[in-house]
């Protein structure tokens, strides 16, 4: 993995070294306006509050280095929207996406043929398993058929991916699509009976203003042979 990131950094510190004979010709305000926009790149994160826009903007703090490098974080759409942000939203020049967006956008096509060979993964992230956060009485997934289940907002991975795993567990749903704050307080005033917990709900151990009382968190892992979207992982993609 940290290879795969390796040619990446290099090649971002490397480009003030290459153009220094061509900015010693500029005026001091030109070499100024050169040097900050040779060591920034764009970083397509997601929605505001989405996990995606928090884990970019974490990435730009960590690897922030002054006048050498700067990542700035672009609030954007989610995970499929984000690889063809990456391909053709000029001044993208890194995505984050799922695995799932890939395998989705690599067999339909939409977005062109021989998409691996336009693209540079850069890192998997961290892993990302469906996880549902449901009111208490949902001892498993089929307790919630016939009930309200919130799949983050329209456009984001969940809401592409994820009703389609509860059609093929036979688990029909009244569908909601609301943002994970917004999912989170209506649960908690039993507006809603589940949602698609946030990936930072179980990996940080955070609290949320939910009665623990009130809610039961319940994990779903679909087999493989259930559907082709079953490995969620969250990846790091670049352009070439």
């Amino acid at each position: 993995m940290k290879w795969a990131s390796l040619p990446l950094l290099a090649l971002v510190l490397s480009l003030p070294s290459s153009d220094r004979a061509v900015s010693q010709t500029l005026s001091p305000r030109e070499q100024i306006k050169q040097r900050v926009n040779d060591n920034v790149l764009f970083l397509m994160g997601g929605q505001p509050g989405a996990t995606f826009s928090q884990l970019a903007h974490d990435i730009s703090v960590v690897v922030e280095d002054g006048n050498n490098l700067r990542v700035l974080p672009v609030l954007g759409g989610a995970a499929v929207q984000n690889v063809e942000d990456v391909l053709y939203l000029r001044s993208i020049d890194m995505a984050l996406t799922t695995q799932e967006a890939m395998n989705y956008l690599k067999a339909t096509g939409e977005l062109g043929p021989h998409l691996e060979q336009q693209l540079t993964y850069i890192a998997t992230l961290f892993p990302n398993p469906l996880q549902i956060l449901a009111r208490a009485g949902a001892k498993n997934i089929t307790d919630l058929s016939g009930k309200k289940v919130n799949f983050n907002n329209k456009g984001s991975a969940t809401a592409q991916f994820v009703p389609n795993i509860f059609k093929k567990l036979g688990v029909d749903v009244q569908e909601f699509y609301m943002a994970q704050g917004d999912a989170m307080e209506k649960l908690r005033r039993g507006e809603i009976d589940a949602t698609k917990s946030p990936s930072w709900f179980h990996s940080s151990g955070q609290k949320t203003r939910c009665d623990t009382n009130e809610l039961k968190s319940s994990s779903m892992r679909s087999s493989r042979s259930s559907t082709s979207s079953t490995s969620r992982r969250v990846t790091h993609f670049g352009r070439r």
